[in-house]
């Protein structure tokens, strides 16, 4: 697999009462080493991290990384579905509070599940880390029990569920339960009444402990805080088809002038909802980059204002076009890489990314 990115990077930008930082340390340069540094100097500057992603193979042995780290930060460790690789990376997302303020953990025997930072006038809570619960047979009721997870970490630092703007949702096998995935989650956003539809990827993934989902999420609350869907002029609306998710969301913070997009988990889906392009993948995922592009610039946005990225590939012939696409196109976007089933067997490419407006 080539690795176009092969430097970490570290995009940051400043809002009133904190600055906020985002850490990508690429597939073939994370170790434990590394790692320690890196948490180092974040430990000296005063930042706190509230989630680190660990995208790795599946040959890695990150995974004994990923659990010495996960009781010191919020941590997901995800690998990928097949094939032999033992690379490894990490995105860490972080807050260097100015004025005193302290990011606090939701903490279960030792390992972080979850991460909570307030401002004087917002808050936002960040569930990223797993606990080794009780594995269930019925897929659907390990993810009502996921649900019933987030809505406890919501309720602990007095948030809703409407205050989600962002899931992550991954499972062991997509195509086998996706569709039972979107029968619990219209139960969970109808029992709430949610009818902005949050940001949202849908991905398979290999998780720690024999888990078959995961749900993770970003919320916020706040009086200076508005948030507001976006949708695309290539695709339709998800809802309109089946998934509820939004194409992007944009978080306005009007006092510290900034701007937060973060799109969903992006593929080559078109204006029908039909999934296009199965039998081209360059222009499969030529699409997919122009889809995310066209959904930065209805927001006035570049791929310059990128500060984090994840890529999903069914294959390294499909990663090799994207690592050539993005030499080709002088992107300096920060990225990782997951090798992966999606959500449709006719899928080959997503990405995902969050921008922000003066980075």
């Amino acid at each position: 697999m080539m690795h176009a990115m092969k430097e970490i990077t570290q995009r940051s930008v400043r809002y009133n009462e904190y600055i906020e930082h985002y850490i990508t340390i690429p597939r073939g340069v994370l170790n434990r080493e590394v790692l320690e540094r890196v948490l180092q100097k974040l430990e000296e500057d005063g930042v706190q991290v509230l989630r680190a992603d660990f995208f790795c193979g599946a040959e890695s042995e990150t995974v004994t990384i990923y659990e010495d780290f996960r009781k010191r930060i919020p941590a997901l460790f995800l690998s990928d579905s097949s094939a032999h690789d033992e690379t490894a990376g990490v995105c860490i997302y972080a807050v260097q509070p100015i004025g005193g303020k302290e990011v606090l953990y939701s903490v279960k025997d030792d390992v972080l599940l979850g991460a909570c930072f307030s401002t004087d006038d917002r808050t936002i809570l960040v569930r990223s880390g797993m606990y080794n619960e009780t594995i269930q047979t019925n897929f659907e009721q390990e993810t009502r029990e996921e649900y019933a997870m987030a809505s406890n970490l919501l309720e602990e630092y007095s948030l809703e569920p409407h205050h989600i703007y962002r899931y992550w949702n991954y499972m062991s096998d997509i195509v086998r339960y996706y569709q039972p995935f979107n029968t619990v989650r219209n139960e969970y956003y109808d029992s709430h009444k949610i009818i902005d539809y949050p940001a949202a990827t849908g991905i398979e993934a290999r998780l720690p402990n024999a888990k078959n989902i995961f749900v993770g999420f970003e919320a916020i609350t706040g009086d200076d805080v508005s948030v507001r869907t976006v949708s695309s002029d290539m695709q339709s609306d998800a809802w309109t088809y089946g998934p509820r998710f939004s194409r992007a969301v944009v978080l306005d913070f009007t006092k510290d002038d900034v701007k937060k997009m973060y799109i969903s988990g992006t593929s080559t889906i078109d204006q029908h909802g039909a999934s296009i392009l199965r039998d081209e993948p360059e222009k499969n995922v030529a699409y997919v980059l122009a889809s995310v592009e066209h959904l930065l610039e209805k927001e006035q946005l570049t791929t310059n204002n990128v500060v984090s990225a994840y890529v999903y590939v069914v294959d390294d012939a499909v990663c090799n076009i994207f690592e050539m696409l993005y030499s080709a196109k002088g992107y300096t976007f920060p990225y990782l890489i997951l090798r992966t089933p999606i959500c449709r067997n006719d899928l080959l490419f997503e990405m995902e990314c969050v921008a922000i407006s003066n980075n």
